[in-house]
């Protein structure tokens, strides 16, 4: 994200707040929540979120200036939020799995993590015991075709 000069038509950062990272082309890869940037406006103040280095920024819209907020944002899981909000309590950055207060000072005020809900213990127990049966299945065919490669 940069601002453009009017009057010289030249962007007005150095350094633009970037997105997430480089797409490689491959469309298997990509992941939208990682190339966008979340935005909330308050006043003359714009928020945006970079998921290329998971920080906050804050834009005056007027003097055309941004800063970082604080430092790193991790999101845990390995998320990258999906939307952002303006509330009385700070900045809530929304990930699928994750929610993050942030006050306006850029420090992170609360944060949860609901993990996806996993099948019950004794079901994933069988499921592992079913993968090895149908391991055993298959060396055991496989060594029946040797077998049978070797008598003809």
């Amino acid at each position: 994200m940069n601002v453009i000069d009017l009057a010289s038509g030249e962007p007005k950062f150095k350094d633009a707040i970037e997105s997430g990272k480089p797409w490689g082309g491959n469309p298997d890869d990509y992941n939208a929540a990682r190339y966008s940037l979340h935005h909330a406006v308050e006043g003359t103040m714009l928020y945006v979120f970079a998921s290329h280095d998971h920080r906050l920024y804050a834009v005056d819209r007027n003097a055309g200036t941004f800063r970082a907020l604080g430092g790193e944002i991790k999101l845990q899981g390995d998320e990258d939020p999906v939307d952002m909000e303006i509330r009385p309590a700070g900045l809530v950055l929304i990930a699928p799995q994750n929610l993050v207060v942030v006050a306006r000072d850029g420090q992170v005020k609360q944060q949860v993590y609901y993990p996806a809900p996993q099948l019950p213990g004794l079901l994933r127990a069988l499921h592992a015991l079913n993968a090895v049966r149908a391991g055993l299945y298959g060396a055991a065919a496989s060594a029946y075709g040797d077998a049978f490669a070797q008598a003809s």
